[in-house]
């Protein structure tokens, strides 16, 4: 059933993002005509930046219309009228999470493919040769200045938290959503009021951080000197320890809100 549930997703992903990606494509290759005819005209200079504005536009278009879908999914399916259907299915609230999840990430994926095509189109010619020329060289230079193994985990790492990054994204507004369903009256206002106590939670923290910081630095430059030498003689390991920092509070935070969202879906679920 969950593959069902899965095929379900993608088909209805499709059917709302197939219109809008055809768009970032077109949007892309019109740019590269009105490339093709580039000269010192006053009337080319000002379409041809009116065209490159639509195209980053477009492309931020995209993901967002992928993400307020992916929100829009969970909550309708879940806790609106279509939850008396969806809660009817052989499926666990787990589940249903997860495949909410990993269907809008992986067509986030796809999307940002797209939109690099489509830039990769408008940029056709001069400035994508010396684009990926540019990219080749960076890559060089990276093996040479870091050691190899290093760099691979490097960049494993850092797939690890853009993907991470999603999901947590994701699993944000869905922890918020679900918490806005417990209200008695103004669900979605109380979703949105929720993801507002969160971002002011995260303010008050980083300003923490930021005093103590500033406190340490001035109250104890010897220490924050050696922290500062250990960094620099261990720079391979910082990095890694960085990264894998990231890492582990990101699944952290996805599993927090992952929690969140499951036990009020499977405790606390009142449906519209």
């Amino acid at each position: 059933m969950v593959k069902k549930l899965f095929k379900h997703e993608f088909a209805a992903y499709f059917r709302l993002m197939l219109p809008v990606e055809v768009a970032v494509l077109g949007i892309g290759i019109i740019t590269r005509i009105i490339m093709l005819f580039e000269n010192d005209s006053i009337i080319f200079k000002i379409s041809g930046v009116s065209v490159w504005i639509l195209m980053v536009l477009a492309t931020f278009a995209g993901s967002l219309a992928m993400l307020i879908f992916a929100v829009m999914r969970y909550y309708k399916n879940l806790f609106s009228y279509e939850g008396y259907l969806s809660f009817t299915l052989p499926v666990t609230p787990a589940q249903h999470i997860i495949v909410k999840s990993v269907t809008a990430v992986v067509l986030d994926f796809i999307a940002t493919i797209i939109a690099v095509i489509s830039l990769c189109i408008a940029a056709s010619g001069n400035l994508l040769t010396e684009s990926v020329k540019a990219g080749v060289y960076l890559v060089q230079k990276l093996f040479e200045t870091f050691n190899n193994t290093h760099l691979v985990f490097y960049i494993v790492e850092i797939a690890l938290v853009l993907i991470l990054g999603s999901f947590e994204k994701l699993f944000l507004y869905y922890a918020c959503i679900s918490i806005g369903q417990t209200a008695k009256k103004h669900r979605v206002l109380m979703a949105v009021v929720a993801y507002f106590v969160y971002d002011m939670i995260v303010w008050v923290l980083t300003t923490i951080f930021q005093i103590i910081f500033t406190v340490t630095t001035i109250a104890a430059p010897e220490f924050c000197e050696k922290v500062a030498v250990f960094i620099t003689n261990h720079a391979y390991a910082s990095v890694h320890t960085a990264l894998s920092g990231i890492i582990i509070f990101e699944i952290l935070f996805i599993a927090l809100c992952f929690v969140i969202s499951h036990t009020i879906i499977r405790k606390k679920l009142n449906l519209e």
